[in-house]
């Protein structure tokens, strides 16, 4: 399909697709308990609807595998609302651009050798598992632009492995906490 739509809010109910083409327009709500897994086998996710949040969940987990199979793009991120976001993109080196509406208590992106945009329009990324890398990419762009807009926290850094970072919380002067692995370039 190139449009799609499922929404389990009501119950809070778990959501599991695999996509065999792709995907132009998302809108999964699985309500703020529920879990969305969404597996891409080929194409990607290019999200060509300026609306509202793509997938609202608790947890998020997109895989996009196929030499095509990025998440978003820069004039159009993929847009959630979820407390553990995890994409990856690694097998093929692809982007990933997510706009998070609500903050993130937990993340893993993984994207290989390519760029990752991640962009909080309100609330932090608290980081509350310990759970190794958090970001690993070529390139990685953390903007953080609430009024609560952090990025790691003094106990738990947000860890990183990229070649270069950016991280941007200047919009109302938040703390940046991250761990890099192995040095920037």
């Amino acid at each position: 399909v190139n449009s799609l739509n499922v929404d389990t809010a009501a119950n809070n109910r778990d959501v599991y697709i695999t996509e065999a083409n792709g995907l132009t327009d998302l809108n999964i709500n699985a309500g703020i308990l529920g879990t969305v897994d969404l597996t891409l086998t080929a194409g990607a996710i290019v999200d060509t609807a300026a609306d509202a949040e793509d997938i609202t969940a608790l947890n998020a987990t997109i895989t996009a595998g196929s030499a095509t199979g990025g998440v978003g793009t820069v004039g159009n991120a993929v847009e959630t609302s979820v407390g553990l976001l995890r994409v990856d993109t690694a097998a093929n080196n692809r982007d990933v651009y997510i706009t998070e509406t609500n903050g993130l208590t937990d993340l893993d992106i993984t994207a290989g050798a390519g760029t990752v945009g991640l962009t909080l329009t309100s609330g932090a990324i608290v980081d509350t598992a310990a759970d190794g890398t958090d970001v690993s990419a070529g390139t990685a762009t953390i903007t953080a632009s609430s009024a609560t807009g952090g990025v790691g926290t003094v106990g738990n850094a947000v860890e990183t492995s990229v070649n270069s970072l950016n991280v941007d919380t200047a919009a109302n002067n938040r703390d940046v906490y991250i761990t890099e692995a192995n040095g920037l370039t």
